[in-house]
């Protein structure tokens, strides 16, 4: 998906509901990604790590994974969609 800030367009999705793109799946497929989804009931919890330059990043269902200047970084839903507006 593509989305724009008040200064400039960014490639994002929203883990766990939007549909994983390319650039995405191909670093879990570098092992720079790594998927988790377990479940104890009564819950789910799906979630991503992320690592970029040696640091783990937490990545939950429905917070927005961006692509910027080749790098992957996590932003919480209601940040996201106060700066950020869908294009495409």
């Amino acid at each position: 998906m593509i989305y724009k800030s008040k200064y400039n367009f960014i490639q994002c999705f929203q883990y766990g509901i939007e549909e994983q793109p390319e650039w995405f799946t191909d670093r879990v497929r570098r092992r720079e990604v790594i998927l988790h989804n377990e479940k104890y009931l009564p819950f789910t919890s799906t979630y991503c790590l992320i690592y970029n330059k040696g640091k783990r990043i937490e990545c939950k269902y429905g917070d927005y994974i961006l692509l910027y200047n080749n790098e992957l970084v996590v932003i919480n839903k209601i940040i996201f969609e106060i700066l950020y507006e869908r294009v495409e």
